[in-house]
């Protein structure tokens, strides 16, 4: 059996890791847009989940994981850092410590990143319910406050 061309060599091994890196940031991205989905339902549209992207360089991609709540109004959850490698993603307060290695989460494959988001929705006292239940607080009274207050003809 002949040996493998250079340009084969070359081929074989950007195409693995092209896909580690694809499979990974895609799972993550699908996490969030499930994530997303849920809290569209049970916020009445009032909140969102994404992605924002932080920064792309060899090494791979950062990501500020964030909530949106209308008028710009954006509420950081932390940070994800998608190696070239793929997984394990991290996961961190922030790009900056996530990108220096200082995470709190290293997730292993898609099993555990849909494990890292359940655990996160069905924690009382996780980022991600604090935040939401904040922010559809911040609604509500925002709500009332327009329904009180008389208008005033001109």
């Amino acid at each position: 059996m002949p040996a493998m061309s250079l340009e084969e060599m070359l081929r074989s091994s950007l195409e693995g890791v092209n896909r580690a890196f694809q499979e990974a940031d895609k799972a993550l991205h699908s996490e969030v847009s499930s994530t997303n989905d849920a809290l569209a339902k049970i916020s009445g549209g009032v909140v969102q989940a994404k992605l924002d992207l932080f920064r792309e360089d060899e090494d791979g991609l950062s990501y500020r994981f964030l909530l949106e709540a209308g008028r710009g109004r954006t509420v950081p959850l932390g940070a994800f850092r998608v190696s070239l490698k793929g997984f394990p993603i991290l996961f961190g307060p922030d790009v900056t410590s996530v990108e220096r290695g200082d995470f709190l989460e290293a997730i292993g494959d898609p099993s555990q990143l849909m494990a890292f988001f359940h655990k996160m929705a069905s924690n009382p006292d996780s980022p991600l319910i604090q935040k939401v239940a904040y922010l559809m607080r911040k609604k509500s009274d925002t709500d009332r406050k327009s329904r009180s207050d008389p208008e005033i003809p001109f």
